[in-house]
């Protein structure tokens, strides 16, 4: 999920089981949330708090505790086969001071190891970042690496726009290649995966449920 809160950008991603009877988490249940605030990892869900109902028409609400206290959302659920959606959107619906959208997939558990992250990939980012003025301004990038399957990144190269500044740059030249990087990987049996890129000085983590 991608929004904001009172202090700026809130970035949220985890994962949980549903049982299909309304309950969710109950197997494996964590989020890890970057906000302007803080950054916490493998936060766990609260079971025996959170829920999930689903309508005739595909709509459904849901409730998700952890320690923080408990955010509701409302979703609508695509790609069904034989009663079982792969797919979805949400909406957060409370008024706990974050708003935000995003979406969730049914994941492979088969994917679960870092030997199935082998391949060519590419991603994009976007958020608020500190690393030109010290100050929160607008951060996006895109880019492209290979995975070996072990643990290693390589052949990284990747474009970024730190409000206004192409690759470091200093203003809005882009020039004709990237920026390279390396970097290293795992991923977790319950899903949870990590990635670590370093362009240059600088190390950029990201977390990501595999699917």
């Amino acid at each position: 999920m991608q929004g904001f809160d009172a202090n700026g950008a809130v970035t949220l991603g985890g994962m949980f089981d549903a049982d299909g009877a309304g309950h969710i988490a109950r197997v494996v249940g964590l989020e890890d949330v970057n906000s302007s605030r803080a950054v916490q990892t493998n936060v766990p869900i609260n079971s025996a708090s959170s829920s999930y109902s689903v309508g005739g028409d595909n709509r459904g609400c849901m409730a998700i505790t952890t320690a923080a206290g408990t955010s509701i959302y409302r979703f609508a659920l695509g790609v069904i086969n034989a009663g079982v959606a792969s797919k979805g959107r949400f909406i957060e619906f409370d008024n706990t001071g974050t708003l935000g959208s995003g979406l969730f997939e049914k994941q492979d558990p088969s994917a679960f190891s870092t030997s199935q992250f082998n391949r060519a990939y590419a991603f994009g980012a976007d958020s608020t970042s500190t690393l030109i003025s010290g100050m929160r301004n607008r951060f996006a990038m895109v880019g492209a690496f290979a995975a070996s399957g072990s643990g290693s990144i390589t052949n990284g190269e990747l474009d970024a726009n730190d409000n206004g500044d192409i690759n470091k740059s200093g203003g809005l030249n882009y020039p004709t290649s990237g920026l390279p990087f390396t970097g290293s990987y795992t991923v977790s049996s319950n899903g949870r995966g990590t990635m670590i890129f370093t362009v240059g000085s600088q190390t950029v983590n990201k977390r990501k449920p595999s699917t």
